[in-house]
């Protein structure tokens, strides 16, 4: 795997100077982050709740490119205690037994070299009690969101996704980095109840201002 900081240290993640305060990062870069207060106006058919930790301003979303695009894999320990942070705050352990995450088609995923929602979905299991399994899996390749218009993107994942097996009576909490217009979301915890999931959340690290 691919990291490039020693993960023994009492550094930031993000500067690499000054001492951890949060989240394995220092006050000043934690400062930089944007709590997010408002509610998303996109209304979900599948998925039951949503869990959004912060605006996408320029800081995080650096972080977030380096994170997916540049190999820096090990800033899997600042978003799994960002999460783990939000798990416990809403209680989230006390109500889902399982996480997954949102998987990439093989393609990507071999280009890249590792999915970095199951990065921080197999962090949170560790240092957590709840169990993370690789439930979902695209049964289509398809175009990244990030490329399309808002339009593009509900048929370029309309029902792209498949459940691995039995879920029947689950509470699932699925893990994805950022959320955008939900589709990706709603069509994943689509999937889930159709193999018999009671009740799919999902929790992001951000989302757009503009939502």
């Amino acid at each position: 795997m691919f990291r490039d900081v020693n993960i023994f240290s009492n550094k930031c993640l993000i500067c690499n100077v000054k001492d951890i305060y949060k989240y394995n990062i220092c006050n000043d870069c934690y400062c930089n982050l944007e709590e997010y207060r408002d509610s998303l106006d996109y209304k979900f058919k599948y998925l039951d709740e949503i869990y959004v930790n912060y605006y996408y301003n320029n800081f995080l979303k650096e972080i977030v490119v380096d994170f997916k695009y540049n190999e820096k894999t090990y800033l899997d320990r600042f978003f799994g205690e960002m999460y783990i942070n939000k798990i416990f705050e809403e209680k989230l352990n006390k109500k889902y037994s399982l996480i997954t995450y949102i998987p990439m088609t093989k393609y990507y995923e071999n280009k890249r070299g590792y999915n970095q929602s199951k990065l921080i979905s197999e962090y949170i299991s560790k240092n957590t009690l709840i169990e993370t399994k690789e439930l979902l899996y695209k049964n289509r390749n398809n175009k990244r969101q990030k490329d399309l218009s808002k339009e593009e993107r509900y048929g370029n994942v309309r029902d792209i996704f498949s459940c691995r097996e039995d879920v029947s009576d689950k509470n699932i909490l699925i893990i994805d980095d950022i959320v955008t217009t939900g589709y990706t979301l709603d069509f994943a915890a689509k999937a889930l109840k159709e193999l018999g999931a009671k009740k799919v959340a999902a929790i992001v690290a951000a989302t757009h201002r503009s939502l």
